[in-house]
């Protein structure tokens, strides 16, 4: 009886994981579609190829340990997509993302879905207009992203976690645009 006692004390305190921590930070590695949505020679097409993205996140739990308010931001760098220019011009960009995340179950492995509004910015877009020095003008989306994710809790502070996403995004100039992210995230809880 003892042993199956610490047994169970054990394996709870692993699958439970970060019952005592409310916040997380989070390191991420992702990727955006772009010229794999819209291709050539469509009249809005994207100015960049597809976007690397490197970022950074937080989590707070807002209620139990199912509800969480996230917020995450990075930096995005992708290819020129223009018939003008080298197509090995560098186009980098940020992203800002903030919504709610819901956890399916609270073990070690969690499925949820999440969901945010946030903003996604092109420093340069070579397609787009000149500004007044005669250099490229950058370009803003607000875009909308949902989807689910699953994570998984390796110790009591540290997981792993993966999401993908559709995303809606909004110019107010354009017909919106619709694309697609996937991210591989490495969280500790706090």
């Amino acid at each position: 009886m003892k042993k199956a006692f610490w047994v169970l004390c054990f394996s709870a305190a692993t699958a439970n994981a970060q019952y005592f921590n409310n916040n997380a930070f989070q390191f991420s590695l992702g990727w955006m579609g772009a010229d794999t949505t819209i291709p050539y020679p469509y009249p809005n097409a994207w100015p960049t190829t597809d976007l690397l993205q490197i970022g950074l996140g937080y989590q707070y739990a807002l209620s139990g340990y199912s509800l969480w308010w996230i917020t995450q931001s990075g930096v995005s760098l992708g290819y020129a997509r223009n018939f003008g220019q080298s197509n090995t011009q560098v186009l980098a960009g940020a992203n800002a993302l903030t919504g709610l995340r819901y956890n399916f179950a609270t073990m070690a492995w969690r499925p949820f879905i999440m969901g945010g509004v946030g903003l996604f910015t092109l420093f340069s877009n070579p397609n787009g207009p000149l500004n007044a020095n005669g250099a490229t003008a950058s370009q803003a989306w607000m875009l909308f992203q949902a989807g689910p994710g699953i994570e998984y809790i390796f110790t009591d502070e540290m997981s792993f976690q993966f999401d993908a996403g559709a995303l809606a995004m909004l110019d107010f100039k354009n017909q919106a645009r619709f694309s697609y992210v996937a991210k591989l995230s490495y969280l500790f809880y706090f």
